[in-house]
């Protein structure tokens, strides 16, 4: 129970708030003014793809380029480092993305993937295949 008296202040502590749903957990967001408490939400929570641009011997491939489109057709774009190893952070969860591979020197076998985010992906591994260079004489 809240008591408040009129011109006074009195410290409102909310704990163990959660949505009427818990998998995947949503953010609610809480704010007060005036004297008021309004509880908004939920907000989309967002969770983590990556993965690594490997060789068929496991060795990583830097400098491939992987691109994250949702159905909406919004792009994000990273390179992988020199491990092989790429990431995209804040992604919306509860949506299908498609993850896609490509480089100059590498061809890749499967180089889309589509996956639906309930959770952090951190396994979204492409391997690719050198491509042969041609000499000019």
């Amino acid at each position: 129970m809240l008591l408040c008296f009129w011109n006074s202040s009195t410290p409102v502590t909310l704990s163990e708030v959660t949505a009427a749903r818990d998998t995947p957990p949503l953010a609610l967001a809480i704010t007060s003014q005036n004297g008021a408490v309004s509880i908004t939400g939920p907000t989309a929570a967002t969770v983590a793809v990556g993965g690594r641009v490997l060789t068929s011997d496991g060795r990583g491939i830097t400098n491939v380029r992987v691109t994250l489109t949702d159905a909406s057709g919004a792009l994000k774009t990273t390179t992988t480092g020199e491990a092989g190893y790429y990431r995209f952070s804040d992604v919306e969860v509860g949506a299908t993305y498609i993850v896609t591979a490509t480089g100059k020197r590498f061809s890749f076998s499967q180089p889309t993937q589509v996956i639906n985010l309930t959770e952090d992906e951190t396994e979204v591994n492409f391997i690719g295949t050198a491509q042969k260079r041609l000499r000019v004489f």
